[in-house]
């Protein structure tokens, strides 16, 4: 039973983050991603650390999707269960799907992701996704390599 309301809460989460995300609704999507989280993209990574970072990226993403000519963006869970002795975090896996305005294919590619409840809801605090910034021109490298760059001097402390 509980993977079926894993997947429900999982399919659920997916729903409403990419609906608020694609529309450019930071506000909405704030409820559903949790500071810190981490995102890895298939060619980079990042923390984000603060609600302004997560508004950055969040528009950043909602702007490119637009101006690739993606017009709807479909969230699938694959898979999702609750972490073994941790009943407030699900791992999952779910297939992202565009449809393009200009009649292309459709483009799909997985991630995998980490939620983990909270009082107020369950917040993504983990993205692993098999999709390349470099793809849509999101999280600039040099975003990435200045975040790279103070993580790594705070190590060193």
């Amino acid at each position: 039973m509980a993977k079926l309301d894993a997947r429900r809460i999982y399919q659920e989460h997916l729903d409403s983050a990419s609906q608020a995300a694609f529309r450019g609704d930071f506000e909405e999507f704030l409820k559903h991603v949790a500071i810190p989280s981490r995102v890895e993209m298939a060619d980079r990574e990042i923390v984000i650390s603060t609600s302004e970072e997560l508004e950055l990226v969040m528009q950043d993403y909602a702007l490119r999707l637009q101006a690739e000519g993606v017009i709807s963006e479909r969230e699938r869970c694959i898979e999702a269960t609750f972490v073994p002795n941790m009943p407030d975090m699900i791992a999952g896996t779910s297939l992202t799907e565009w449809t393009f305005a200009d009649g292309r294919p459709p483009r799909r590619f997985a991630n995998r992701i980490v939620l983990l409840r909270y009082p107020d809801g369950w917040k993504l605090m983990w993205l692993q996704s098999d999709l390349a910034c470099e793809d849509l021109d999101m999280i600039s490298p040099e975003f990435a390599a200045a975040q790279a760059s103070i993580l790594s001097s705070l190590r060193l402390q």
